[in-house]
C-alpha cells in the first residue's frame, strides 16, 4: 500500500511517470524498520497511534532524533503516518480529542519530514452525504489547514469502507474534492484493494482522480 496524492485531473495536464518504492505498512520500531530492510524494502508507512510505539502526544525531540537515525541507518524512507480518527466524530469531546490528537500527528509528520498522513476523512452517519461533506470542509479548514501549511503535510484519505469515512467511492471522492475546491491539503491515499473488493475498478478511479 503506497501514499500517492490524488485529485481530478483536467484533460490537458501533463502526466508525470510515477516511479513507486517497494513498501511496508507496520507499527515503528526498531526491529520492524530493520526487518523491513533486511527484506529488501525501502519504504514503510507507519502507524501513528495514541498510547502506540510512535504516539503523536507523547514523543519527544529526543525520541523523533532516535527514529530518524534508525530510518537513515537503514535506508528507510517513511511515506506517510498513519492517524485513523473520526474527524467529525458526533460526540464533540471524542471530536475534541480527535482533532488535537491530529494536529500532533501532521505535526510529527513535519518534524520526521514525512509528507502525508494517512486517515479518514470522518463521517456522521446520522447525517445525509452533503451535511457531513460540509462539517469535514469546515473541521478541516479550523483545525487542519494552519497546520498542514506550516508543517507541508497533506491529509490522504484511504478509501476503507469500515473506517469512519466519506471517501469510500467516487461519490464521497467528487463531493469531498469540489467542497473542498480542490484545496492543496487533501488527497486519496489509493488502496485498490478497498476498491476490489467493492467491486468497483480500480484503474479507472486512479484515471479520474490522479493529480
Amino acid at each position: 500500500m503506497g501514499a500517492m496524492a490524488l485529485a481530478p485531473l483536467a484533460a490537458s495536464a501533463a502526466r508525470k511517470e510515477w516511479k513507486p518504492q517497494l513498501g511496508i505498512l507496520g507499527n515503528y520500531t526498531a526491529g520492524n524498520v530493520e526487518f523491513a530492510h533486511s527484506l529488501g524494502y525501502t519504504n514503510m508507512i507507519l502507524g501513528v497511534s495514541p498510547g502506540g510505539t510512535l504516539d503523536a502526544a507523547t514523543i519527544t525531540p529526543a525520541q523523533i532524533d532516535g527514529v530518524k537515525q534508525t530510518l537513515a541507518r537503514n535506508s528507510m524512507g517513511v511515506s506517510t503516518l498513519m492517524v485513523v480518527v473520526n474527524h467529525t466524530e458526533p460526540d464533540l469531546a471524542r471530536r475534541a480529542r480527535a482533532n488535537d490528537y491530529t494536529v500532533k500527528g501532521i505535526e510529527l509528520a513535519g518534524a520526521l519530514g514525512v509528507p502525508f498522513i494517512g486517515t479518514m476523512s470522518g463521517n456522521d452517519p446520522s447525517k445525509p452525504l452533503a451535511k457531513q461533506v460540509d462539517e469535514i470542509v469546515r473541521v478541516y479548514n479550523e483545525k487542519y489547514f494552519a497546520a498542514c501549511e506550516k508543517r507541508k503535510v497533506w491529509l490522504c484519505w484511504e478509501p476503507w469502507p469500515e473506517g469512519p469515512n466519506v471517501a469510500t467511492s467516487p461519490v464521497g471522492y467528487e463531493a469531498l474534492f469540489k467542497a473542498f475546491n480542490d484545496s492543496p491539503y487533501v488527497g486519496l491515499q489509493y488502496d485498490p484493494s478497498h476498491f476490489v473488493r467493492q467491486f468497483m475498478d480500480p484503474m479507472q478511479t486512479a484515471r479520474d482522480f490522479v493529480r
